[in-house]
């Protein structure tokens, strides 16, 4: 059994990345990043807040063959233990045309980047 650690950025729309992908603080919160688009930096816990939005997520990973293997990933809250903090998420993807998979898994926010206001992560760990 394999694992890794896959993070759920709240960028809008959310994006999917490796944890080892960027490990050093890089947002350049005044630059040209989203942050500068929206005009506003990702709220993680603010997500968390409605368990009725459905979110699709966009993705980058290091490993060329992720996107094969997790096309069409969407998640919502389903339980949420500790506002801002802890929740349990329910996710389904597609590996194919024919195939809809789903489940349940624990997830809690993080600040990846000093340069942001609030946590801007929802981390979750991805076991194949």
């Amino acid at each position: 059994m394999t694992s890794a650690t896959c993070v759920f950025a709240i960028a809008l729309p959310m994006v999917l990345r490796a944890v080892f992908a960027i490990t050093e603080d890089t947002c350049d919160a005044g630059g040209g990043t989203i942050v500068s688009h929206f005009l506003h930096g990702p709220d993680a816990a603010k997500l968390m807040e409605n368990m009725d939005r459905f979110y699709c997520l966009v993705y980058h990973s290091k490993n060329p063959e992720f996107r094969n293997e997790m096309p069409c990933l969407c998640a919502r809250a389903s339980l949420i233990e500790m506002p801002g903090e802890h929740a349990k998420y329910s996710y389904q993807f597609s590996p194919n045309k024919t195939h809809l998979l789903s489940g349940s898994t624990a997830v809690y926010t993080k600040r990846t980047d000093g340069a942001f206001k609030y946590k801007n992560e929802i981390v979750a760990r991805y076991v194949r």
